[in-house]
């Protein structure tokens, strides 16, 4: 068995290098050679209450190329540069009723949690790999997960142009709320941020406004 290095929490207040098992495909599985990974709030929320080692990686914020597909996977993904639905699409069996639904991550038939970008390579679903330009560069696509969280919340708001509307907090994900809110035409985007620099971002991100509450 082939073994690769990853980062992982040691349980106590640090990350650890480790060599571990390297994951290997099965049908519908594509390996992805990780080339960048986001550290995402809630890793740091979830690192901030483990007391014990972690055996796996974590890091769902990921970009990188397809090196290995597993059977029944369309040959000309590997090579494929891409950023992964680590969560969703990613873990899920694309034919129960869930699925089929479209609300997979409630899917019946989910693949075991195998590790995530902080590591050199990942294994994950082929339909939760998704195409990335050459344009964009790894850390670009590594922001397409945060990108879709963000859009996701103003699909939910049913935002229309001309709308005024209030972000409540400049973090990553609110920053990228701000931002499509500005794309799809909102007329006042005001962002509510505590912290001055992050108030400042805001309105490079498509703010109008940004008040200190």
């Amino acid at each position: 068995m082939s073994t690769m290095i990853a980062a992982l929490h040691d349980g106590s207040d640090g990350m650890r290098i480790a060599s571990i098992p390297a994951p290997e495909a099965e049908a519908g599985d594509v390996i992805v050679r990780v080339r960048s990974a986001g550290i995402c709030g809630s890793d740091l929320l979830n690192y901030g209450s483990l007391t014990e080692a972690e055996s796996l990686p974590g890091g769902h914020e990921v970009a990188g190329e397809i090196v290995e597909i597993g059977e029944g996977v369309d040959p000309a993904l590997k090579g494929r540069r891409v950023a992964v639905d680590t969560i969703g699409h990613g873990r899920a069996c694309s034919v129960c009723w869930y699925c089929r639904m479209g609300q997979v991550k409630q899917c019946l038939n989910k693949a075991p949690v195998e590790g995530g970008g902080f590591a050199e390579r990942m294994k994950r679903r082929a339909i939760g790999c998704y195409p990335l330009p050459d344009s964009l560069s790894w850390e670009e696509g590594a922001l397409v997960e945060p990108l879709a969280v963000g859009l996701h919340a103003v699909d939910r708001a049913r935002l229309q142009p001309g709308d005024t509307v209030l972000v409540v907090g400049a973090g990553p994900v609110g920053l990228s709320v701000a931002l499509w809110c500005s794309f799809f035409g909102a007329r006042h985007i005001v962002v509510s941020e505590l912290a001055a620099a992050r108030a400042e971002r805001a309105t490079e991100f498509g703010a109008t406004a940004a008040i200190d509450a």
